[in-house]
């Protein structure tokens, strides 16, 4: 299943003092997706406490009762973690209004979802009944309405719980009933209504859900983001974060590096055309293959280089269905986030003032490498991936000095804060560091962006003047 999650944002106005707005859109998220229950609800807290001793700092169930989001949203407080809990509204704007159609990839995959999420302990009758209006499909509830429903539904789970951060309201709707983007731009603006009201005690969160990761998906996304932003009265705020995921591996082995990193450039890009963050929701799970741990890292690094801002791990199964490997590569995944986090998200990519030789392994000529601006120091980074994922290889970045634009004294490995040797040439530096299978690396290009250094054409054009004084000087003219 390709999965895109999309977290619409909320203008708080008259909220209470002690209930602060977690705003996800400044969060590094060091996530993880889970399909909720999973197993005997007795395992959640021992589940809880692994997962934060991962490193989790946000976790995000999928299909549960609102009773199962209670206990989440309990369990991950005490863990030290944030949650997105399921509620009812998911099923009403995925598959539209009922009857469902009796025939066609619809009617399948409604029978098979409502089995599924039985066996899950999620039922039918949680979802509210006015959910239910509108049984030629073409009626769906006003806008009135839907917010009435939308303050139902929240508050069952209330509104300034420590844990809250978000509600998962909706999955993959750009598969299904016509219409279904334009609910889901309704519904944020519903949310948004509620947050902007006078009633200072209604402090509602914001909303997450699922697109697919490919073409649909981000043409949904771009439709959303569109009808989302400013719909209703007064206007709705735009969605502050996207997130994407991409289960490339369950596909092809090795070679599949490459749409994915593809799909990840494509993220990135509407992220940065709607002015909101992007996270990757990587494969953690088997479908088809299990990721392996070198896999686990590319996944994770080639989104980050290529400019996401955070990481949530998509997983069906128990931890202990996932592998204890798994523990250990998100831990350290996790930490490195943790550590340059808060620059990751001052970081904007610019043009590529670097090239890069090495780490490609057997699909590829090289590994990555990205250059980019921070927002405050003005300073350069290069975000270094290698897609290397056998062994270990070294990365050969060189690196243009028109490209950085300022003279650079030193480079930094922003994840162990040492700084890296480097050889200088008239136009570039260079530079080598070893890379194990998968793994990225952040660098700082150190120096004074204040001071820029002259294009070399600039001075070149500079020195033709006193040249041809010296030449003059010295009888340098041509023989008749």
């Amino acid at each position: 299943m390709g999965l895109l999650l999309m977290v619409t944002g909320l203008t708080i106005a008259g909220s209470r003092a002690e209930t602060p707005v977690y705003e996800l859109s400044t969060m590094t998220i060091r996530g993880m997706i889970c399909v909720t229950p999973q197993g005997n609800p007795s395992s959640y807290p021992g589940e809880m406490s692994t997962m934060a001793g991962m490193g989790v700092n946000l976790l995000n169930s999928f299909h549960g009762k609102t009773s199962n989001s209670r206990i989440f949203l309990d369990m991950a407080d005490q863990s030290g973690m944030k949650c997105i809990p399921s509620i009812p509204l998911i099923c009403w704007i995925r598959f539209g209004d009922p009857p469902y159609p009796k025939t066609g990839d619809l009617a399948l995959r409604w029978d098979n979802i409502l089995e599924w999420l039985k066996l899950y302990g999620y039922v039918w009758p949680d979802v509210p009944e006015p959910f239910n209006q509108g049984a030629d499909g073409t009626n769906p509830l006003t806008d009135e309405q839907l917010e009435e429903q939308v303050r139902q539904t929240i508050e069952e789970l209330g509104t300034s719980h420590p844990s809250l951060v978000g509600y998962y309201a909706f999955d993959e709707p750009e598969a299904n009933a016509p219409g279904v983007i334009d609910r889901i731009a309704r519904t944020h603006a519903a949310f948004c209504r509620l947050g902007s009201s006078a009633d200072p005690s209604f402090l509602p969160p914001t909303i997450t859900g699922i697109f697919t990761w490919g073409s649909e998906g981000q043409a949904a996304a771009k439709e959303y983001m569109a009808k989302a932003t400013g719909y209703g009265s007064p206007p709705a705020s735009k969605p502050p974060l996207l997130m994407y995921d991409c289960y490339i591996l369950a596909y092809a082995v090795g070679s599949g590096f490459s749409d994915y990193e593809t799909y990840a450039n494509q993220w990135v890009k509407l992220g940065y055309q709607y002015g909101v963050p992007v996270v990757v929701v990587p494969q953690a799970f088997n479908i088809n293959q299990r990721p392996a741990p070198n896999e686990l890292r590319a996944q994770a690094y080639l989104a980050l280089a290529a400019g996401c801002k955070g990481v949530n791990w998509f997983r069906f199964e128990t931890l202990a269905g996932i592998g204890n490997f798994t523990f250990d590569e998100i831990r350290g995944i996790n930490q490195d986030l943790e550590v340059i986090g808060p620059t990751l998200m001052k970081l904007t990519k610019v043009q590529n003032a670097a090239t890069m030789k090495g780490c490609g392994g057997s699909w590829f000529k090289a590994g990555t490498v990205n250059t980019f601006l921070h927002a405050e120091s003005s300073r350069k980074y290069l975000f270094v991936a290698s897609k290397n994922v056998t062994k270990k290889d070294t990365a050969n970045i060189t690196v243009s000095k028109a490209g950085v634009g300022y003279a650079v004294e030193s480079i930094l490995d922003c994840m162990t804060n040492r700084t890296v040797e480097f050889s200088d040439a008239a136009a570039s530096f260079s530079f080598s560091y070893g890379l194990e299978p998968g793994q990225g690396r952040l660098f700082e290009l150190q120096g004074d962006p204040s001071i820029p250094i002259p294009e070399a054409g600039f001075a070149c054009a500079s020195l033709l003047p006193l040249l041809g004084l010296v030449n003059f000087l010295s009888g340098g003219r041509k023989k008749r």
